[in-house]
């Protein structure tokens, strides 16, 4: 009985841990590079936002000029971005390319929010933004 009591207490304890990485401010290295292109569009400054594309995103026609048109025409979609929540992510390799297909919510300075979907692929030790779809 008192064993069952324990083991309840750890399983919970490590849902609750769960959940906090994956609703965070995007602890892992992906979310932190989904987080920084944010604020970097937030803060309209393409060229740092451009940074952080992929060479796949780079070789498919994204520019540091398309990235500063998206900005300015779909500013509702990044001003006043505060950070983000990660509701799922799921990470694969194949072929030796190491991908991440990410969901979650950006919050806003105005208490409003926008779903996202991203995909990530690694360049070295460095997770690139490939595609980043906003809905709001």
């Amino acid at each position: 009985m008192k064993t069952n009591w324990v083991v309840r207490i750890i399983a919970g304890v490590a849902l609750l841990l769960l959940s906090f990485a994956l609703t965070g401010c995007g602890s892992s290295a992906q979310g932190k590079v989904v987080d920084e292109i944010m604020h970097h569009m937030a803060a309209h400054d393409s060229a740092a936002a451009f940074e952080h594309m992929s060479t796949v995103a780079k070789d498919s026609g994204v520019t540091a000029d398309g990235l500063n048109m998206f900005i300015t025409d779909y500013a509702v979609l990044v001003d006043g971005y505060k950070d983000m929540a990660v509701a799922n992510m799921s990470i694969s390799t194949s072929e030796g390319v190491s991908t991440t297909e990410m969901t979650g919510t950006f919050s806003y300075e105005d208490g409003s929010s926008s779903t996202f979907d991203a995909l990530l692929h690694k360049e070295g030790d460095a997770w690139t933004v490939t595609v980043l779809n906003i809905e709001k």
